[in-house]
């Protein structure tokens, strides 16, 4: 009896060593650097910053900025995994920006022609800056 015993026992042991040694590699390694979307949440921010994102929805543009940072301290730190979820989340939070960036100036645009005798020929004379979208060609 205690020789089943010590079998089943020797047995659960191995069984805890190779799973916990499995989950310990996995957390450990994180898997490969994510500098797939590193590249995609700079990207988003320098879109970000050339659609006025600072100025017209700098919460959302601060906020994107940030866990571009953690994202950045993460992969030096070669915590891959948290690294490559900040990026993901940075990318998304520097869109958004840019899109609020760019509805924030189309409405100025909007309530400025509404407002007068204003052509949108005038505004993008006058203010190229309020009108200018490098890619999309909207306000």
């Amino acid at each position: 009896m205690k020789t089943v015993l010590f079998g089943r026992m020797q047995a659960c042991g191995r069984i805890f060593v190779t799973v916990a040694g499995a989950a310990l590699l996995a957390g450990c390694a994180g898997g490969t650097p994510p500098e797939t979307e590193l590249a995609l949440a700079r990207s988003a921010m320098d879109e970000a910053t050339r659609d006025g994102a600072a100025e017209r929805a700098p919460q959302q543009f601060i906020l994107a900025r940030e866990k571009l940072a953690q994202a950045e301290a993460a992969n030096r730190d070669e915590h891959y995994t948290d690294a490559r979820r900040l990026a993901e989340q940075a990318e998304i939070d520097a869109r958004l920006a840019s899109a609020m960036s760019r509805t924030a100036a189309a409405e100025a645009v909007l309530t400025l022609v509404q407002e007068g005798d204003t052509t949108l020929e005038e505004i993008q004379r006058e203010q190229p800056d309020l009108y200018e979208t490098p890619e999309a060609g909207l306000p």
